[in-house]
C-alpha cells in the first residue's frame, strides 16, 4: 500500500534524524527502517493514525516460538505494570513478544526517536534472556 503524504514525510524525517544521530540502520521490503541492536532488530515503522495523524511504531521481536501459558501472561501483565516506557505484547498468532512504543509522529524530534530506538532495543535484550529461559523458543 502507497504510503499517505503525511506517512511519506515522516520516512523522510525518520531517515533525517536517524542519519544526523549517526545511528546505523537497514532498510526493509517496506522501506520501513531496521537498527541492529546488539543481538536484536530494532524497526522503526511510520503510521497513519485516523484521518489526520501520523504514529512512530519502534518495535523489537524478543522471543517467538515460546511456549505460551498463564504464568508467561501473568509475567507479562505484571512486567507492563512496572515498565514506565514502553510494553511488552503477546502476539499469539505469531507465538512472538515484542518490546514496543509508539512516538507521535506529529511531534517527533531527533532525541526523542534515538533515546527511543535504544531503550526498545536494550529493554527488548534485557527480557529476551529471561523469556527464553523459562519458556523457551528463541
Amino acid at each position: 500500500m502507497a504510503d499517505t503524504p503525511a506517512v511519506a514525510s515522516l520516512r523522510g524525517l525518520i531517515r533525517k534524524f536517524l542519519d544526523e544521530s549517526e545511528l546505523k540502520y537497514l532498510r526493509d521490503g517496506d522501506e520501513d527502517f531496521v537498527l541492529p541492536f546488539r543481538n536484536i532488530m530494532v524497526h522503526v515503522t511510520p503510521h497513519q493514525w485516523g484521518d489526520d495523524q501520523t504514529v512512530v511504531a519502534v518495535v523489537a521481536v524478543t522471543n517467538e516460538n515460546m511456549r505460551i501459558d498463564k504464568e508467561l501472561t501473568e509475567f507479562i501483565a505484571v512486567e507492563n505494570g512496572r515498565i514506565l516506557f514502553g510494553k511488552l505484547c503477546l502476539y499469539l498468532d505469531r507465538k512472538q513478544v515484542r518490546f514496543e512504543h509508539p512516538l507521535l509522529g506529529d511531534f517527533l524530534n531527533r532525541d526523542e526517536l534515538g533515546t527511543a530506538v535504544k531503550i526498545v532495543g536494550s529493554s527488548a535484550v534485557g527480557y529476551e534472556s529471561q523469556i527464553k529461559e523459562k519458556w523457551g523458543g528463541i
